[in-house]
């Protein structure tokens, strides 16, 4: 058993989401964040499935998603999926009714952001009970998403659509155990995928969901579903989070009746009794302890400070530590949000990198997944901001605008840290820039190898290069905020969808040789150890190296100095 879970850490996407309802933004607005947390073999395309209409009796094959690259290979869905050389097509593993149209949308490993402005955003979870493809169970939650995107406009009809399609054809996450049963509570140092989160919000009914699902232990699937209140921000960081189930609200709450039945024939609940679904069908935090909860503490510390939370707990698993969501102190922005998916813990005690000797002289806050390898028992912090994340957006749902620009999509490749976030409006093609990345080979006309080679320079003096790259940032997203206010005002003048998206895709086409003319420009400024400014080059810097660092690798005690030292 302990060697099936740990099969599947290796292809892990432990993802950090967060979600503010309308009445928690300075806009009205809608958000939702997700980064993609994965590793080497990651997918880092950003695709545009377009719309479809489908024959009579149809059936829609059910594919075996791996959530490295390539996600998928095949026809008909994309022509960035299909077959290449040395490539096999994609798995089937059953097949359901198709509908007669479906809706365009846009992927990542899951499903992102369809044309009438469904949203999602995705985290992995732990469960107590697993799904397993040699029973039978076909339905992952890449799937489930793509369907929901497919089919459905709300997050309503998303959650019933995904909920009642995994109980008939049986949930599988990425994570599976034959017998259907995992250890309780996860053994520290152990990766439990066995269920999944949705974050969902939509354009239509300016709604904000957050929706669990874990297989039932057969073919089957249990799920509940919790609306985000308006004004509030609510996160989700790879550990369910919906605890007291209130069973009459059907306003704030859906769930499967799986979900009531399965707890009380197992004797995990007794009815009468509050029906706590975290305590009760998850295994508790992903790796070790605060490796969610740290992150839940960290979003709404920064956005409710006021609330003074405790950062430090015994047990999250068995009773609440923090609430589902938070009020915030102040409204916040897409903006706001996309900076958090940039933290590090910075002014913290758990600061990644400020006065921290893992970090190196240079302050480099990745810490580059040292548990795979087991030389050494232990763990690093783990901070919402990571060196191993696919890509990371913020959903933009803006309630005044019409679609296709009440709905938008700020999509940012690679890291938070390196990334620039630019927009994509719902049902937008998507330029090669972003369509074509690959891990396997160097392409330098997309923006992810521009943005990662320009974060992996900056490692080596991340505590001078990052607020360097953050000025960059700031300065390309300040203009493509420019830009799409011109494009909303145009495009509310002459309704011309295909002029819209044009002028969209012909900025977004000039952002790997910006982004690249940035990453020359750092190499250049922080050349050699030295910081060259204009008109002031080969500036030595009297902190490149920190004092309390110097005193730790015995730079006191070097040739000529310490026991060595002689009198001249």
């Amino acid at each position: 058993m302990i060697f099936i879970i740990l099969l599947f850490l290796s292809t892990a996407h432990a993802c950090s989401t967060i979600m503010a309802g309308s009445g928690a933004t300075i806009d009205q607005s809608v958000l939702a964040s997700y980064s993609d947390d994965g590793n080497g073999k990651s997918d880092f395309r950003f695709v545009y499935v377009g719309a479809k209409d489908h024959e009579e009796g149809a059936m829609r094959p059910i594919y075996d998603d791996t959530e490295d690259y390539p996600r998928f290979v095949g026809t008909g869905r994309s022509p960035v999926y299909e077959p290449k050389p040395g490539q096999t097509p994609t798995k089937i593993l059953g097949h359901i009714p198709e509908v007669a149209h479906t809706y365009g949308y846009s992927e990542g490993t899951y499903g992102v952001q369809n044309e009438m402005g469904l949203s999602m955003v995705e985290t992995s979870c732990s469960a107590r009970l697993f799904g397993s493809r040699k029973r039978g169970s076909i339905m992952s939650i890449d799937q489930l998403s793509r369907i929901a995107m497919e089919r459905t406009t709300n997050a309503r009809d998303a959650i019933k659509t995904m909920g009642e399609l995994a109980e008939k054809y049986g949930f599988i996450a990425a994570g599976e155990a034959p017998d259907g049963v995992t250890p309780y509570p996860v053994p520290r140092g152990q990766a439990n995928e066995g269920g999944e989160a949705l974050g969902i919000a939509d354009h239509e009914n300016q709604e904000a969901w957050y929706f669990h699902i874990l297989s039932d232990g057969d073919v089957g699937a249990i799920w509940v579903a919790q609306r985000v209140p308006d004004d509030h921000v609510s996160p989700c960081t790879n550990m369910f989070t919906i605890r007291v189930v209130n069973l009459t609200d059907s306003e704030n709450f859906m769930f499967s009746g799986s979900m009531l039945e399965v707890a009380k024939a197992k004797g995990w609940w007794k009815e009468g009794t509050p029906f706590d679904f975290t305590a009760i069908y998850s295994s508790g935090e992903y790796l070790n302890r605060y490796y969610s909860g740290r992150r839940m503490w960290r979003v709404m510390d920064l956005v409710a400070p006021s609330m003074n939370l405790d950062p430090e707990y015994d047990d999250i698993l068995s009773k609440p530590v923090y609430p589902f969501s938070v009020k915030p102190d102040s409204k916040v922005s897409w903006y706001n949000i996309s900076s958090i998916m940039r933290d590090y813990y910075g002014g913290t005690p758990y600061d990644l990198m400020n006065n921290n000797i893992a970090s190196g002289h240079g302050g480099n806050t990745a810490r580059f997944s040292p548990y795979i390898h087991k030389s050494v028992e232990g763990s690093f912090e783990r901070s919402i901001g990571q060196h191993r994340t696919t890509y990371s957006y913020v959903h933009h749902i803006r309630p005044e605008m019409p679609l296709p620009l009440g709905a938008m999509t700020w999509f940012g490749p690679h890291s938070a840290w390196g990334t620039v976030y630019m927009p994509f409006y719902a049902g937008s093609p998507h330029p090669d820039a972003y369509e074509m990345p690959t891990p396997t080979e160097m392409n330098r006309d997309t923006v992810m190898w521009a943005v990662r080679a320009g974060l992996n320079y900056a490692y080596s003096r991340f505590n001078k290069m990052l607020p360097e790259l953050r000025k960059y940032q700031d300065e390309l997203e300040a203009e493509a905020s420019s830009l799409v206010d011109k494009w909303d005002k145009q495009f509310m003048h002459d309704r011309n969808r295909t002029a819209l998206f044009a002028n969209q895709n012909t900025f977004l086409e000039t952002v790997p040789e910006r982004w690249w003319e940035n990453v020359f420009k750092l190499m250049f400024t922080f050349a050699d150890g030295f910081e060259n400014r204009p008109g002031n080059i080969g500036i030595e810097e009297a902190d490149i190296y920190p004092g309390w660092w110097l005193k730790e690798v015995g730079y006191q005690n070097g040739p000529g100095y310490g026991d060595d030292k002689r009198e001249i």
